[in-house]
Formats: C-alpha cells, sequence, structure tokens
C-alpha cells in the first residue's frame, strides 16, 4: 500500500519497500544500522514530478512520524517540526482555525535535483492545507503499512 497526501496540484506518495539490508532479523534485534527502510517516495507539485528510493526513515522514526501526524492532525502538534536523523524528508505542521498547514521539505537524495548535500537554505517545499481527517489517513495508511515491521518501541 502506499500513504498518498494530495492538496491541490500538490502530491506526495510514501511506499515502504523493506529493510535497507533486508535483514529482517537483525533489525528486529535493533543491530546497528539494519533498522532504516528503503522509502520510495513520490512527489508532484504541478509542474514537476519526481520519485526516489532513499532509506531515509528508521522505523522506530516512521513509528514516531505516525504519531506526529496523528497529533497534528488533531490540532495540536507536539512540536513544529519532524525529521529523522537523516534531513532529506522533513514534516512542518501549523495548526490554525482553518485546519492543518503540512510543509513537506525535500533535500538531499529526495530533492528532485537529486542533491547529495544537505542545503538547509534551499530545500524543496510543498505545502497541503488539510482537513484533519485528511492527515489522520496519511496517518491511517502509513501505519497499516508499517504492520509488517516490527515496532522497535515494543522490543
Amino acid at each position: 500500500m502506499t500513504a498518498t497526501l494530495q492538496s491541490g496540484s500538490h502530491r506526495v506518495a510514501i511506499t515502504l519497500l523493506d529493510y535497507q539490508f533486508g535483514d529482517r532479523s537483525r533489525a528486529s534485534a535493533g543491530v546497528g544500522d539494519a533498522s532504516w527502510l528503503d522509502v520510495k517516495v513520490e512527489a508532484d507539485d504541478g509542474a514537476k514530478y519526481w520519485q526516489r528510493v532513499d532509506a531515509c526513515f528508521s522505523d522506530l522514526e516512521l513509528y514516531e512520524l505516525v504519531d506526529f501526524l496523528r497529533v497534528s492532525g488533531a490540532g495540536d502538534p507536539p512540536q513544529e517540526r519532524f525529521e529523522g536523523i537523516e534531513p532529506s524528508l522533513q514534516f512542518v505542521a501549523r495548526s490554525d482555525s482553518k485546519g492543518l498547514r503540512l510543509d513537506v521539505l525535500f533535500n538531499q537524495e529526495l530533492h528532485p535535483d537529486g542533491r547529495h548535500h544537505y542545503d538547509e537554505a534551499d530545500p524543496k517545499v510543498l505545502t497541503f492545507n488539510l482537513s484533519p481527517s485528511d492527515v489522520g489517513h496519511f496517518a491511517d495508511e502509513l501505519a497499516t503499512d508499517l504492520r509488517v515491521f516490527p515496532d522497535p518501541r515494543d522490543l
């Protein structure tokens, strides 16, 4: 399955592929870098479409992203920004009376130009104006996809 955000001409789809090194036994034991997941990210800003595959999140970070999205969709972002250790995909949430504005920032390998360096001053940003149910649906899709990967918080 793929978790998808859509607002106007902006679209982001996230598909969890597998552990980066394909060794679930090491990943479930939390051994070294074994818990990083290859993630396929498809994005469209209305003028340009791009897709990349990158190990941009660990399994733990993806579970934390689901929590961040659920709380943000409820109108009370726990913090303004969510990012993992690898800063190639970040989320910035702001709530107001109209709903939630969610900015998705692409950098490094996930930038449409395929950079291999971090440029905090020039990420590609897609803005989504979403209802709480939109954000909840995206979080639920991501959580469903994560079920095949053990939640490291339970280990």
